[in-house]
């Protein structure tokens, strides 16, 4: 087993794996921007009443299937990937 008591050096970093953290992690908080936003507290007639309404389907039944839980499922297993890797 490896001593990881101590930062990794740049010629052990994988370039690839820390871009696709980013990614990942820029997908998380596009997820969470709903809720910093607090539109997920508007009621069904609050939401409907909004100029954006159609827009906001729309885009909120994209994040659900591309984003929402694939973004964190990707972040998690990106993270335990140095143990495999190394």
């Amino acid at each position: 087993m490896n001593n990881l008591d101590h930062p990794t050096t740049s010629d052990q970093r994988i370039e690839l794996l820390d871009g696709l953290r980013g990614l990942a992690l820029f997908g998380v908080l596009i997820v969470n921007l709903r809720y910093f936003s607090l539109f997920e507290l508007l009621t069904k007639e609050a939401r409907a009443a909004l100029t954006t309404a159609r827009w906001d389907e729309v885009i909120g039944a994209v994040l659900a299937a591309l984003v929402d839980t694939k973004a964190i499922t990707v972040f998690s297993i990106l993270f335990g990937v140095w143990e495999w890797v190394w």
